[in-house]
């Protein structure tokens, strides 16, 4: 019964803790001007910059033929 009670109270103080951190991480973001989600500030900004295409060019030797010149 103790252990399980330590295990809660752990889980209890973890919580707490996390709670509190995303608490500080959503008041920096405001503060900054950011989105509130990181999620969404990428999105907006791959929406508002232009597309990228990348092309990739490949050689490939068919045939490699040796000659000897006398």
């Amino acid at each position: 019964m103790a252990v399980i009670e330590a295990r809660r109270r752990l889980l209890d103080e973890w919580l707490a803790w996390r709670a509190s951190v995303e608490e500080e991480v959503e008041e920096e973001r405001r503060e900054l001007g950011l989105p509130e989600s990181p999620v969404e500030g990428q999105i907006e900004q791959a929406e508002n910059e232009e597309q990228q295409v990348i092309e990739e060019i490949v050689e490939e030797v068919i045939e490699e033929t040796e000659e000897i010149i006398p």
